[in-house]
């Protein structure tokens, strides 16, 4: 039923196209476009149905629930895969058209034909490589249920937050599109509207996740440099260039085929982050990405038609600009410092991403080393701080007083944090000083009461660069523990318990209080959550890395006839004799070691037999210790066989051992309040932009 209804979505979606068409009736469009949101509305509901009812005949739904999960992880579920995303996003897609189209005094044929292509792309996966409808013949009893790192709260609203800032992305792409073919070359209020939601709800998106991974994933920090955070970062940036570059187009007329561009690049931005999300090409190198779908080629495809129409329609808008609007870019502006900035923040982040992926391609490896990633991000701030300045500075002698002082204040944050990297240092000084120096201006001297929400901003993202800068300062620590083992963190002194295989639980002690960290086993892989201790502003972040068994600290090697290899302290182990022997479909592997200790020496056998498929091995005993000794490989020619000594009771490996980092991470809090805080004053502009007041 459900795949009807988006077959039904479609036609009612072209039935209100050629209605508009030909009649031109507004009312009668809408009427026709609300039958075709409420088509897919229902096809939505169907499924979250299935999800609600436990409908284990549906192969989606048997894929990623179970009957054991609570309500709201299984509403969440529904767009824990490729199929269910992508039924979400069509959904906000319906929903956000229908009310844009009802906002809009005039609604253009282009932006209805432009939200009819990017609809039918997203139904024609779904109806093809992504049917989340599909049965099997009988029910099972149970589903396989939620990865355990999707069971969390922000799994809620991280997935739907993010998608309805990429659904705000296709209204700047519509608009800008039918401004270009429309030839409207005056400066349009109006579109900035759609854009300041794209950094409102994508921020807002981007935010939820950074917070889930931190506190839950425990990735250790606000941001990972994960190739899908990376394609998720591009739109954003292209969102926050357009804020800058349309007040040069306000005020000079200068930059208007930039921004009509940079409106609709936002959005083709967006289709690269759902491509590589959904399509598998980084299910290698992104804990986000799907698995292999079949879906590469048809977005490939529309993205190649996205960027030839945006081409094409940009170069003839280009062509026939009035001579009244200004060729030359003002790169003497400061604000252009800020928008060149950013622009190559976001173009180095993007070609980063996308050629590692253009290389597999062609069975190419290029790997982008992670660390330079931060390194860049310090180098491209230092320009925006420096743009920022050169913005806000008068050269008066009460700002270069200021100056002096807000100098001091950041000198003495850098001696206090006196173990910083240099270049770590110059960006929290430079930063540390224009807050108070943009601090000072907000207070005593602003130059107008219209550019108090722009002033703030930019404190905050000076607030924001600062913290970040110092986030990392101090060095985290290592620590190998064997259950009743303490060690510290901040101020504390912390018990590691135990590991509780049964519970999947790490269980810590911590003055009187049971800490218990959950630590999953999910597809052969171990899944560790971070225990985060509160420190004023800051955290200490105990991030355990994984559970080693007794067994994996045992010895394995490779032994030969001709040397004595050290086993154990000053024990050794030597092969005797190798003897091979074959019958029929058999064969017969004999090793005769010969193990010393001081001047005593014994030889033991091991064996292992091959019959057909089957094979068996036989152990022994080390005579001194008692440890168990198998057979691992061999290798007749060079006489040369692998041994697995097990782990003997008495070392210190007589039980599982906890490989956890211990880490302060500085000034946490105040990354997040900056992080809110700029999502605050973006809905500030939002409202102020839509009413109509303009802040610059």
């Amino acid at each position: 039923m459900g795949t009807i209804f988006i077959a039904l979505s479609v036609l009612f979606f072209a039935a209100a196209l050629v209605s508009y068409q030909i009649t031109g009736m507004k009312k009668l469009f809408l009427l026709i476009f609300s039958l075709h949101t409420i088509s897919v509305l229902i096809s939505f509901g169907i499924l979250l149905s299935d999800f609600l009812t436990d409908n284990f005949a549906n192969m989606y739904v048997y894929s990623h629930s179970a009957k054991n999960l609570p309500v709201y992880y299984k509403i969440s579920a529904l767009w824990a895969g490729q199929d269910g995303s992508l039924l979400l996003w069509m959904t906000l897609i319906s929903i956000v058209s229908l009310l844009y189209f009802l906002i809009e005094n005039e609604v253009s044929l282009f932006e209805i034909v432009i939200h009819l292509i990017n609809f039918l792309f997203v139904a024609l996966l779904l109806l093809t490589y992504s049917n989340p409808f599909t049965m099997n013949a009988v029910a099972a009893a149970d589903g396989m249920g939620l990865n355990p790192v999707l069971s969390n709260f922000w799994m809620t609203v991280h997935p739907p937050v993010t998608f309805l800032g990429y659904t705000f992305a296709l209204i700047c792409f519509s608009s800008s599109i039918r401004r270009m073919l429309k030839e409207e070359y005056f400066y349009d209020h109006d579109q900035k509207v759609p854009v300041i939601l794209v950094l409102l709800v994508l921020g807002l998106g981007i935010v939820f996740g950074a917070f889930w991974a931190y506190k839950t994933l425990g990735w250790g920090g606000f941001w990972g440099w994960d190739p899908i955070e990376n394609a998720s970062l591009v739109p954003w940036l292209l969102a926050l260039i357009y804020v800058h570059s349309s007040i040069l187009e306000k005020r000079y007329r200068q930059l208007i085929v930039h921004n009509n561009l940079m409106a609709a690049f936002i959005y083709i931005s967006v289709i690269i982050a759902v491509f590589l999300t959904i399509s598998g090409v980084l299910q290698n190198s992104s804990v986000h990405s799907f698995g292999q779908s079949g879906v590469t080629i048809p977005f490939l495809v529309y993205i190649a038609f996205l960027i030839l129409l945006v081409i094409g329609v940009a170069s003839r808008y280009n062509k026939y600009k009035p001579s009244i609007i200004q060729d030359d870019y003002d790169f003497i502006s400061h604000l252009s410092y800020a928008i060149i900035a950013i622009s190559f923040f976001a173009a180095f982040i993007f070609l980063s991403t996308v050629v590692p992926v253009v290389f597999s391609f062609f069975n190419k490896s290029f790997v982008v080393n992670s660390s330079l990633f931060p390194k860049a991000a310090l180098l491209f701030a230092a320009a925006y701080i420096m743009s920022v300045f050169n913005y806000y500075y008068d050269n008066r002698s009460e700002d270069r007083i200021v100056l002096i002082f807000s100098g001091t204040i950041a000198l003495a944050t850098g001696i206090y944090f006196n173990n910083l990297l240099f270049y770590h240092y110059v960006v929290v000084y430079f930063s540390v000083m224009i807050f108070f120096y943009l601090l000072y201006k907000l207070l005593f001297h602003n130059r107008g009461s219209e550019n108090k929400t722009a002033l703030c901003s930019h404190i905050v993202v000076m607030m924001f660069i600062a913290s970040a800068g110092l986030f990392n300062s101090q060095p985290a620590q290592t620590y190998d523990l064997s259950a009743g083992q303490i060690f510290s963190a901040g101020n504390k002194q912390i018990e590691f318990t135990s590991y509780n295989e049964n519970s999947e639980n790490i269980l810590f002690q911590i003055d009187e209080e049971r800490k218990i960290v959950p630590y999953y086993k999910w597809n052969e892989s171990q899944i560790t959550f971070p225990l985060i201790l509160t420190d004023g502003l800051s955290d200490v972040y105990i991030e355990p890395e994984r559970i080693v068994s007794a067994k994996e600290k045992a010895t394995v090697f490779a032994v030969n006839d001709k040397e004595f290899l050290q086993w154990k302290d000053n024990n050794f182990v030597k092969l005797d004799d190798l003897i091979v022997t074959k019958k029929n479909n058999s064969m017969n592997i004999e090793a005769i070691l010969l193990f010393k200790t001081g001047d005593v020496a014994e030889k033991i056998l091991v064996s292992m037999n091959f019959s057909g498929n089957a094979m068996t091995d036989q152990p022994a005993e080390v005579p001194f210790t008692g440890q168990t000794v198998n057979l691992r490989k061999f290798s007749i020619d060079e006489k040369i066989v692998q041994i697995y000594i097990a782990p003997d009771i008495f070392t210190k490996y007589k039980s599982d051992v906890l490989e956890l980092t211990v880490g302060r991470k500085l000034y946490v809090k105040v990354i997040w309040g900056a992080f809110f805080l700029l999502i605050l004053l973006f809905f500030f502009l939002l409202v102020k932009t839509f009413t109509g007041y303009e802040l610059y």
